[in-house]
Formats: structure tokens, sequence, C-alpha cells
């Protein structure tokens, strides 16, 4: 709420309320509509080589090196 803006523009209360509702709505929706397109969205599993990742942590831990 910006009442420099609300005093400038004249408006009563139920007026500033509405206006305030509708810019919430507004934001609200793009903010969804940005978060359906973000590429972290979607959960994937993960693609992974256990077996190798065993092997270099037993190598890291041992000392030696890959």
């Amino acid at each position: 709420r910006d009442p420099e803006c609300v005093e400038n523009s004249g408006w009563d209360p139920a007026h500033e309320r509405h206006a305030s509702r509708v810019l919430r709505h507004y934001r609200q929706r793009i903010y969804h509509e940005i978060h359906e397109r973000l590429p972290y969205y979607d959960v994937t599993r993960p693609e992974a080589d256990w077996a190798e990742r065993a092997r270099f942590a037993d190598a890291v831990i041992t000392g030696g090196t890959r």
C-alpha cells in the first residue's frame, strides 16, 4: 500500500481495497505461471553410477587417488 498514491488518487477505502485485491490476484497468478515454467519444478530420478561412486569414495577414504 502506497499512502501517497492513494491520497493522490482520491480513492475511498472500498476502492482502495478492491484495487489491492485485484493487484494481489494478478501478482499471485503471474508467480504461479513463473513457477510452472521453472526447470526444478519437475522432479526426476537421479541417474548415478553407484558402483563407481562407491569405488571413488573408497579411494578417497583410503587416501589413494582414483
